[in-house]
């Protein structure tokens, strides 16, 4: 078993990270200081799902024609106009 000390006042994306990572029989030790107040577990069955993009980031493509003109019959429900 792992155990991390992590102070409560750590910012939430700090403990994400560490809730990303953790393994069955690990423990993040939340603590006030130096003193542990609690403790944070995997609940039995839980799997965490991770990204796997090396930046965290997921990325994708956007197609040329996504930036082509919108056909003035689109253009005018927007607007409000109708025949």
């Amino acid at each position: 078993m792992a155990a991390t000390k992590l102070n409560v006042l750590a910012p939430q994306l700090d403990l994400y990270k560490h809730i990303a990572v953790l393994k069955p029989d690990d423990a993040i030790i939340l603590c006030q200081g130096e003193i542990p107040v609690a403790e944070i577990r995997l609940l039995p069955g839980v799997t965490i799902r991770t990204r796997s993009t090396e930046s965290g980031i997921a990325t994708t493509s956007v197609p040329e024609s996504f930036f082509d003109p919108l056909p003035d019959e689109l253009l005018d429900l927007f607007e409000g106009k109708t025949d």
